[in-house]
């Protein structure tokens, strides 16, 4: 907070700590940005293009490219690129349409389907 305030953006921040139930603002964002260095799988990602939020993501290992290729949605930028970042983050805010997303590849009854052939339950 005090890193906001010395850069005077405290007006157009907002921190409401801990939401039981996130997806409301993610559904109000104009843009959702995963700066990580490293990620597993990113829930947050797809729950964010569910709500139909735009998202950005560093490519960190294991999950972000993977998503925006399935869904068709996202930018990507490298790690460690703040400037980049910045940059697709104004393009996301700029181009403010909020595109339709495939979710198909990661519905329960599909995901269920892979885990089972993994344990060797299907064939």
């Amino acid at each position: 907070q005090s890193l906001m305030r010395q850069l005077n953006i405290a007006q157009d921040v907002d921190m409401p700590g801990f939401q039981k139930n996130p997806y409301n603002f993610m559904a109000l964002s104009k843009v959702f940005v995963l700066s990580s260095k490293f990620e597993g799988f990113s829930n947050v990602l797809l729950e964010a293009i569910a709500c139909g939020c735009p998202v950005v993501s560093t490519d960190c290992p294991h999950g972000p490219k993977e998503i925006f290729e399935i869904t068709g949605i996202g930018r990507l930028v490298p790690v460690a690129h703040p400037e980049l970042l910045a940059d697709a983050m104004l393009e996301a805010l700029q181009e403010g349409e909020k595109k339709k997303p495939n979710l198909k590849a990661f519905c329960l009854k599909k995901i269920l389907k892979q885990y089972m052939k993994v344990c060797g339950l299907l064939e």
